[in-house]
């Protein structure tokens, strides 16, 4: 069944979907010697325009040596050291399992055995989902800790109290405005990301409600930046502005809403026409046009013209006082004018004029909206308004809208038909939130720990998790760890070792996406995506023992008497009967592994269908989109959006208001061990205005420690400016060390971790869904107080020294004041440097290696090398580098400066684990020399091999210092190569070879082992080396580089001046950009020529273009990670550039 390439065959390509997340791109996956070696997009199929770098990593998370391959028993006590796992047999764990699982039920209850179930919008889970659910359903639990509350609940669930459903898809292709409330689809669902970008191109507008300049709020037409946790202030306000200024489909408000039901004013309740003694309408509601007009929600009708029914006012019904529903909303939504809004979300009032203003004269609004707007105390009320603000346009279901896709009939398989009433009367919180989450059986891991620790409302015995790490994604991990060690049963079927699976008493090995066959019934983003269906190939066989969390269930069902339920056990058998509507085959999708379509007709405004009883209406209580909700009311809740309290606020302690989102990088709180996705995000950090890192005297890369009233935890700072100065924005879901990049992990349950989710508060939840402010929680950014910086912020220095080392080198001594002696530093790290600009101008600010050995007990000054920049060749129209400049010609013995301590990330080992090789081109020399000055000092034996480049001797700095230090270190070589040498400059005396560099320059025969290998020069020289070490195989996790510049933080619309020549080899054209031709990507297209392109934000980096010559700069700070490589989406010329497209 499974086809792989023999080692003598040539690279196979077989056509799939990635599972990585929401948006299941369509893929080819490439196998070569039985190997997964690449992932490429797939544009055949409807979601395979582009593949992020997620989907592009799939070769190594298959390959990662991280991975559990054969099931393990715990033999020690929990809470002990080591677990002493020890491998057994897949037979002897699942029979294991089955009867001590069984056992538990018997005794007491199936409801004592809790599941936990990973997401499956951001994780493979979405493969297995269905049939995990249907056999903890079959199993007889209520009890799923599913995290919904944290990721979809909102949008697809508390949104059906305003529509009766979850939210639909944006019908981005025929929209005149697109609002993206607290989502950023570049990141979570590239698909979307890609059609908005096609949108925008044919003139749609955006607005962006967001915290973050993240994706397309970076360029958005009106970019509301709110603080976080003030989200349903803004909906109320433009829901205020948009009845105002009467925006709003006034036909489609009086048929298809609840707006003119009468409400009583005694009880709150809807008047029925009972109460008016109108015994022949039965349970009819009433409306008024003067006299009473009743609406029978069974057969969605009224029984006069709505035309002139009453909307707003009190009117008096056979002696009862009422209001229309509308009246309720509007005496809602009135005390929110733009300037209160103003106060508590920070959103100016002509800001939130001219979104309004666009909102209300468009015609159609498609709009979408996740966790930005699900992770607050107030989140069910936020999505009601926000609902309700696009419902009022009258383009549900409707072109330009969000639109309901037809979908290809199947045999439901997650057992959802045994969700009764009083099966979902057991889940644990029913009681407190019985129109939450615990109604569709998905409980909250704390209320889970609760009641294994504390027996409330019972106690859970045994629990049984499919990836689900919640001890690390949400909140309350101290809790967790106590209640983990408390479990009776434990199993935990994952792909890697994780703080929730250490505290199991079996772990199961799950393989990954690419080992295993899936079934995907629809890809959601279109009619013609929700028509495929499509069987994806295993590309490979599953590595070790591991299995798919499919074919654990169906193993454990048999087991344990639900052997009928799983079809015997046969998958294919299932699958089948899955399929029979569709009247489709597992054996025919294995025949066409593209996939096959089933046609399907997509119809548009469906709830004003006929049916056999009337009209098809919302599935709702009142068959209407619902203004006023009668369920909410009788659950004790506002029944029209309302602000119950004040959006969180900072306070002495706590100034700062604190948020996080996803990675476009990391799926939550996986792949952190994954070598091309760690380096782009290699640590975790909390963002910060750059004003507000100044007040609390913190620096850009420094460690702090990020503390609320809840916890504590540590991370590194990065100065950000397109934030508020009042909000911190923190990243979450790091654990994982990365051995391969040296780089950490992180204890998820110390103060001295970065686990995010140690900082947010137990006891403040959304009332109707329990979710806790993940999103909007005061907090803290502080100075770590240990291995602190030698003095915050900048210090007055003098200069000391100040001679040429070489014809265009300036080496130059500061002394610091206040510092008779200066502290150490390690090698490779450098100083930030700002000098007065002598004609009145901005300070100047660039970073400069220290050369001269790190460890010196009686240092005096620091030392720098500065190498002169002079005019660019061919561009006499540009000035020479004004920072080299004025520290060549604007400084002299005596001159005062301002200096930053010592810091830095590219550091060098003293006491290396391997051969250490070394790569500089020109003053690039300076951060090795330090090293190996501190290497000399202290007598090291370290093997350690220089390549230096030069343009001839005349460059060529500290060239007899080197060698004096090849004689002081034995285990050093060097390489000196100059590429145009000068006629005096001598092979063998002065330089060892002409030319660039080469692989053998930089990997030398007689290393035994492979080095760590750190570069540091020009950009193309940079871009070279890489290449060339790519192209040799060499580990990436032994790649490191370091470039200067002035501080790069993201300045949006601060634009090079140009004009630029930019010639795309490929095409072969050659155009001038200026400054209005908008990104290079834009540039492009709106040339003719055809670019890859995805996200558009500068984050799937589907765009990635190479540069061949020249300089680019990016809008948004966001670099690929190989330094060869722009980012046409989000990137501009900086000089005349040749790009390879």
């Amino acid at each position: 069944m499974i086809h792989v390439a023999a080692a003598s065959e040539g690279p196979m390509l077989k056509t799939g979907f990635c599972a990585l997340c929401r948006s299941r791109c369509g893929a080819r996956f490439e196998i070569s010697e039985g190997r997964l070696v690449a992932a490429h997009p797939e544009p055949s199929h409807p979601t395979g325009s582009a593949l992020c770098t997620k989907g592009r990593a799939a070769p190594e998370i298959v390959a990662d040596p991280d991975r559990l391959l054969t099931p393990l028993r715990r033999t020690a006590p929990k809470g002990s050291s080591d677990p002493g796992w020890v491998p057994v047999g897949w037979d002897e764990a699942l029979d294991d399992i089955a009867a001590r699982l069984g056992a538990i039920r018997d005794r007491s209850g199936a409801e004592v055995v809790a599941f936990g179930v990973t997401t499956p919008s951001g994780t493979p889970m979405s493969d297995s989902i269905d049939w995990v659910e249907r056999f903890i359903r079959g199993f007889g639990s209520p009890n799923t800790i599913y995290a919904t509350e944290l990721c979809n609940w909102h949008k697809d669930y508390a949104h059906a109290f305003t529509t009766g459903s979850g939210i639909l898809f944006p019908d981005y292709r025929n929209t005149e405005t697109i609002l993206l409330w607290g989502f950023n689809p570049s990141a979570v669902w590239l698909d979307q990301a890609t059609q908005i970008a096609e949108a925008r191109a044919r003139g749609a507008k955006i607005v962006a409600v967001d915290p973050r300049a993240a994706g397309y709020a970076r360029g958005a037409d009106h970019w509301l930046k709110l603080r976080p946790g003030s989200d349903l202030p803004l909906a109320m306000g433009l829901l205020r502005q948009l009845i105002a200024r009467r925006g709003y489909d006034e036909a489609f408000l009086r048929r298809w809403t609840n707006a003119a039901l009468l409400v009583r004013t005694d009880t709150g309740a809807f008047l029925r026409a009972g109460d008016i003694g109108e015994a022949a309408h039965a349970g009819a509601y009433v409306a008024w046009n003067g006299a009473p007009v009743f609406y029978d929600a069974a057969r969605r009708r009224f029984d006069a013209g709505v035309e002139h029914l009453s909307l707003r006012g009190t009117v008096t019904v056979a002696g009862i006082a009422c209001r229309p529903a509308f009246d309720h909303l509007c005496e809602a939504v009135e005390p929110y004018s733009p300037e209160h809004v103003a106060r508590l979300t920070g959103v100016a009032p002509e800001a939130q004029d001219r979104a309004a203003e666009l909102l209300s004269r468009t015609g159609s609004i498609a709009y979408y909206c996740w966790t930005g707007v699900g992770q607050h105390r107030n989140a069910t009320q936020t999505d009601r308004a926000i609902a309700l603000l696009t419902a009022l346009k009258g383009r549900h279901d409707a072109p330009g809208g969000n639109v309901a896709f037809t979908k290809v009939p199947t045999n439901p398989v997650n057992g959802a038909e045994w969700l009764t009433p009083e099966f979902v009367s057991r889940a644990i919180g029913y009681d407190e939130r019985p129109i939450g989450p615990p109604a569709m059986g998905w409980v909250r891991a704390l209320d889970v720990y609760r009641a294994i620790l504390d027996a409330q409302p019972y106690r859970v015995r045994g629990l049984v998790s499919f990836g689900a790490n919640f001890a690390v994604s949400q909140a309350g991990a101290d809790l967790a760890v106590e209640a983990l060690r408390q479990l009776e049963f434990h199993v935990h079927c994952d792909r890697v070792m994780t703080p929730t699976a250490q505290f199991a008493d079996y772990i199961l090995p799950a393989n990954t996406p690419w080992e295993r066959e899936a079934l995907r019934v629809g890809f959601e983003v279109s009619q013609e995506a929700e028509s495929l269906v499509q069987l994806r190939q295993a590309a490979l066989p599953s590595a070790g023992e591991s299995r798919s969390d499919a074919d654990i269930v169906f193993a454990l069902a048999a087991r344990l008497g639900m052997s009928d339920m799983f079809f015997g056990g046969d998958i294919d058998a299932a699958r089948d009967w899955q399929l029979k509507p569709a009247g489709l085959s597992v054996a025919e999708l294995r025949a066409k592994p593209e996939g096959i379509t089933v046609p399907q007709s997509q119809r548009h405004r469906k709830y004003a269908e006929e049916t056999e009883g009337g009209q098809r209406g919302f599935a709702t209580d009142t068959g209407l989109v619902e203004i006023y909700s009668d369920l909410l009311r009788r659950h004790g809740q506002p029944p029209v959006p309302r602000m119950t309290g004040a959006p969180p606020e900072p306070s002495r302690d706590f100034p700062l208001l604190l948020t996080t989102a996803k990675s476009p990088y990391y799926c939550h709180s996986q792949y952190r061990s994954i070598p091309s996705l760690r380096k782009r995000a290699p640590q975790p950090q909390v963002r910060l205005h750059p004003d507000a890192a100044a007040l609390y005297g913190l620096e850009h890369g420094e460690t702090v420690r990020l503390r609320t009233e809840t916890g504590e935890v540590r991370m590194q700072l990065a100065c950000d400016r397109t934030l508020d100065p009042g909000t911190a924005v923190a990243d979450y879901g790091f654990w994982q060390a990365n051995p391969r990049l040296k780089l950490p992990g992180y204890d998820p349950f110390s103060d001295k971790g970065a686990n995010f989710n140690r900082l947010i508060a137990l006891d403040e939840a959304d009332p109707v869904s329990g979710v806790l402010p993940h999103r909007s929680t005061r907090c803290a950014v502080l100075p770590l107080d240990e291995g602190a910086l030698a003095w915050r912020g900048f210090r007055a220095a003098r200069v000391v020294e100040h001679q040429p080392v070489a014809g265009d080198c300036m080496r130059v001594g500061f002394a610091v004041e206040g510092h008779e002696t200066l502290p150490d530093y390690a090698p490779g790290q450098h100083i930030v440097l700002r000098i007065s600009a002598p004609d009145g101008a901005a300070p100047v600010t660039r970073c400069y290696s220290l050369v001269g050995s790190a460890r010196d007990a009686n240092r005096g000054s620091y030392i720098i090398t500065v190498r002169r920049v002079g005019v660019p060749a061919g561009r006499s129209d540009l000035p020479p580098g004004r920072a080299s400049t004025l520290v060549h010609d604007g400084l002299q013995v005596g001159s005062m400066v301002e200096l930053q301590a010592p810091k830095g990330r590219f550091t060098l080992p003293l006491e290396p684990e391997r051969p250490v090789v070394m790569v500089a081109g020109g003053i690039g020399i300076t951060p090795f020399l330090c090293y190996l000055e501190t290497l000399a000092a202290s007598g090291s034996p370290a093997r350690v091999h220089l390549v230096y480049a030069n343009r001839n001797g005349r460059s060529h700095a500290y060239r007899e210092r080197l060698e004096a230090l090849g004689e002081a270190l034995p285990g050093m070589s060097l390489v000196s190569l100059y590429d145009a040498p000068d006629e005096g400059d001598r092979p063998g005396r002065d330089f060892d070879r002409a030319g660039r560099i080469a692989l053998t320059d930089i990997l030398p025969a007689d290393l035994t082992e492979a080095p760590e290998v750190y570069h540091c020069g020009p950009p193309l020289m940079m871009r070279a080396v890489e290449a060339m070490l790519e192209e040799a195989g060499h580990p990436a996790e032994l790649i490191h580089s370091e470039s200067f510049g002035a501080p790069a933080l993201p300045q949006p619309g601060k634009l090079p001046e140009g004009p630029f020549i930019v010639e795309f080899r490929r095409s072969g054209r050659t155009l001038t950009w200026s400054r209005d031709s908008g990104t290079l990507l834009d540039f492009a297209e709106k040339a003719g020529l055809e670019m890859a392109s995805g996200c558009r934000a500068g984050q799937c980096e589907s765009c990635a273009v190479r540069i061949i010559q020249g300089k680019t700069q990016p809008l948004s700070g966001d670099l690929p990670s190989n330094p060869e490589l722009c980012l046409t989406c989000s990137t501009v010329p900086a000089s005349d550039l040749i790009l390879d497209g």
